[in-house]
């Protein structure tokens, strides 16, 4: 087997290709081994893992990269001694490599390409092959952390976007839930530091009866309801390169709806005593009368003097948005 070590953000990769093996757990013989052709990698970190590359050829990467441009790790075939690619019409089984074991391995970072050449298949090989790894390897820059780490669905909360590496260009924020996803426009502000504002989602995963095909820079294709938040994940792109392989959660949860929040507590009575401080709370509701867990809006209370004919009844409460603890003289 070739082994090459990469550095990555935010964790190094240390990736294998190829070579011998067996189910014989003690010294195999020669004749109880058989070659591979599989690239996996090592994650390095606190919690170092093992995952298997899955490689298909360049022709069903092409089918594959019109449907989803970010899950597909690409292997392309070159002619021995020159940069060209494998002709379009070469079978899948054709445009991958044989099974071998002591190739050469590099990586350009460039790209976020593994090159290897040659190697033993019962004969010494010439052929040299390219894999491109950018799902794997990720861009040269990532993102650690998110704040704050939810919104409302209806979008317009500033964010900030903190990791490592980042550059000034064509920032792009992508917010994505299954096969969902939006992207919003990122400001540079350090190498550490990006800041965007979210987009709005209601329509998106908000909304249970009714489904919608197209959404201006909205991909739809599932009917959700907003009973409860809805988790998105966050990556991160500069111009050209591929977006980020680390990610960060953040949550979108449904606004409140006044009519439906309950108050409940002491000031609510109808025989407090005049000039003298009480307390209430407000447990916000969203219009699906789902519970809200999460949230930093302010509510609007205002009490109102009842008619004469109804002396003894409680205040009017209005409220709007969302609301902590209030309290009314």
């Amino acid at each position: 087997m070739c082994g090459l070590l990469v550095n990555a953000r935010p964790r190094t990769k240390f990736f294998i290709y190829g070579g011998a093996s067996s189910e014989v757990l003690e010294n195999p013989k020669r004749f109880q081994t058989r070659l591979c052709s599989d690239i996996e990698v090592l994650t390095l970190g606190e919690e170092c893992h093992w995952d298997v590359v899955q490689t298909v050829s360049a022709a069903t990467a092409a089918a594959e990269q019109r449907e989803s441009a970010e899950k597909a790790c690409v292997a392309k075939r070159r002619p021995q001694g020159t940069a060209a690619n494998a002709s379009p019409q070469a079978t899948a089984a054709a445009d991958l490599p044989l099974p071998r074991e002591g190739a050469t391995m590099a990586y350009f970072a460039e790209d976020s390409t593994l090159v290897v050449f040659g190697g033993w298949s019962g004969k010494w090989l010439g052929d040299l092959w390219t894999c491109c790894v950018s799902s794997v390897v990720g861009p040269p820059y990532a993102i650690l952390d998110v704040s704050p780490p939810h919104g409302p669905m209806t979008g317009g909360t500033p964010i900030s976007v903190r990791g490592a590496g980042f550059t000034a260009g064509s920032i792009c924020v992508r917010f994505s839930a299954g096969e969902f996803f939006v992207d919003v426009p990122g400001t540079f502000i350090s190498t550490t530091e990006i800041r965007a504002v979210t987009p709005n989602v209601k329509a998106a995963l908000g909304e249970s009866k009714h489904h919608f095909s197209q959404l201006p820079h909205l991909s739809l294709k599932k009917q959700t309801s907003d009973k409860s938040p809805r988790t998105c994940e966050i990556r991160v792109k500069i111009g050209a390169k591929d977006l980020t392989s680390s990610l960060c959660s953040f949550q979108f949860f449904a606004n409140s709806c006044a009519s439906y929040c309950l108050a409940v507590g002491p000031g609510l009575l109808s025989d407090g005593a005049p000039g003298v401080p009480t307390s209430f709370f407000i447990e916000a509701r969203n219009a699906q009368n789902g519970k809200r867990t999460t949230g930093g809006d302010n509510f609007v209370v205002r009490a109102f003097v009842l008619p004469e004919v109804s002396l003894n009844a409680s205040p009017i409460l209005l409220a709007r948005n969302d609301c902590h603890h209030e309290q009314k003289q």
